[in-house]
This record gives C-alpha cells, sequence and structure tokens, in this order.
C-alpha cells in the first residue's frame, strides 16, 4: 500500500479550497446576479419595515452615529493604523481571497481618510442596492471594514446623484426634475435609511412637485430618475423634460 504524504502546499491549497466554498456559503451576497441582489434588498426592507421608528433610530445611531461602530473605527485607523482592535475580524477570514478583498477594502479607506496614498475604491461601480446589504446587512458576512468602505462609496454615490439632480436647475426655471428625483430617491431608500429623515420630507417634496407640475406640466420620463441621470447628458434630461429656459435678464 502506497501512502501519500501531503506537502504543505497542498495543505494550503486545500485551506483555500475550503475557505472558498465557505466564503458561498457565508457571503453569497457576493455572487449574486444582480437580480438576486434586488430580491435581497427588497427582502431587506421587508424585515426592517416591520421594526418600529425608535428601533431603526437606534441601530442607525449605533452603526453610523458620531459614536457608533463606524466612528470608533475611523477614529482607531487614525491613531493605531492596521494595529487598530476593530480590525480584528480581517483574522476571522476563512480564505486568502476574502482577506486579500478586506484590505483592498482597507487600502481604500486609508486614502480616503488621508492616512495612505489613493488606493483604488474596489467597490466603484456596485449598484446602491448591493452597497446597501453591504453596509446594513449584519448577517452578510462583511469586515466592518468593507462595511464601511461600503457606505463611502455609498454615499459618493448618493453626492453624484444629487450633485446632477442639482445641475438640471441651471440656467433654466426647471424644478420637477429635483423634486422627482429626491422622492424617488427616497422612496427607494431602506427604512433604516428613511427613519434619519423628518418625517414631514416626503410630503414636502410631494407637494413641491406637485406645484411645479401646475405651472409646468406633468413629467413623462419613461424611465426612473436614477436611470436617466446615468444615462443621459443633463441637456438630454432637459429635452425630456421640456425646460423652459430661463430669462437672461437683458430682455
Amino acid at each position: 500500500m502506497k501512502f501519500h504524504i501531503t506537502t504543505d502546499r497542498e495543505l494550503r491549497e486545500l485551506h483555500e479550497r475550503r475557505g472558498a466554498a465557505q466564503e458561498a456559503v457565508d457571503r453569497p451576497l457576493e455572487s449574486f446576479s444582480e437580480a438576486q441582489c434586488q430580491a435581497h434588498y427588497q427582502a431587506l426592507a421587508q424585515q426592517q419595515q416591520a421594526l418600529p421608528r425608535a428601533r431603526l433610530e437606534a441601530q442607525h445611531a449605533r452603526l453610523i452615529g458620531p459614536r457608533g461602530q463606524f466612528a470608533l473605527l475611523v477614529q482607531e485607523l487614525e491613531t493605531l493604523g492596521r494595529q487598530a482592535p476593530t480590525l480584528d475580524d480581517l483574522a476571522e477570514l476563512g480564505s486568502r481571497e476574502l482577506r486579500t478583498r478586506a484590505d483592498k477594502a482597507l487600502s481604500f479607506v486609508f486614502g480616503h481618510q488621508r492616512l495612505r496614498p489613493p488606493a483604488p475604491n474596489p467597490y466603484r461601480g456596485l449598484s446602491r442596492e448591493r452597497l446597501c446589504c453591504m453596509v446594513y446587512d449584519e448577517q452578510a458576512g462583511f469586515t466592518l471594514i468593507e462595511r464601511y468602505a461600503a457606505l463611502v462609496t455609498l454615499r459618493q454615490h448618493d453626492t453624484h446623484y444629487f450633485s446632477r439632480l442639482i445641475d438640471t436647475t441651471r440656467k433654466t426655471v426647471e424644478r420637477r426634475l429635483v423634486f422627482r428625483g429626491l422622492l424617488e430617491h427616497f422612496d427607494a431608500l431602506l427604512p433604516i435609511e428613511r427613519c434619519i429623515y423628518p418625517a414631514s420630507y416626503r410630503e414636502a417634496q410631494l407637494r413641491h412637485l406637485q406645484q411645479e407640475e401646475q405651472i409646468y406640466g406633468p413629467l413623462e420620463l419613461g424611465q426612473p430618475m436614477a436611470v436617466l441621470v446615468a444615462r443621459h447628458s443633463i441637456s438630454t434630461l432637459l429635452k425630456k423634460a421640456g425646460a423652459i429656459q430661463a430669462p437672461t435678464g437683458n430682455a
């Protein structure tokens, strides 16, 4: 009978294969198609919708508030760098691939906080829904630094969207696109994101939109504002809305 002596290399490869297999179980979100991700997002929204507003506010504060987990993470990164205790969960990752991904997120955050040279954002281009699941689904299996990197990306995504909406108001009297865009964005938020908005926020934006539509007519765009903003130039958006150019003051 012949016995095979397992080498260190083979043991490492076996460990990596097992880690990759466990990754598919522990972090299925990363392998989800966009349709699966949307379904997961809706399920997460339904779970949160069943919770009282006060509980959502407490969860939001515990994660994102000025004394929350992310604030502590940033504080420790600034003072302790890679020795920050809030990075301890990286050691629990079961595969080299997962550790590499987390390290890319860490490098990006270091650069974002101006603690190290800028590094590529590993989450650039991900959908808002996928980023939200990474940040707010505590069962998704992501480390705290990955969740924070996803939050930074989420904020950049929203900032770009709002900036594009504001651009539609320049040199025109058009305001319908802004209010429509704000309404659609708010309606698409997770309950834990909406809980920090004033209770009257949606009603106020809807009232502004209705006032504008009484003057300039209803908007018939055919697609959500998020899609239109991503695909079209500002001039094309204004044409679709039939925007009226603002007076120049020289008439």
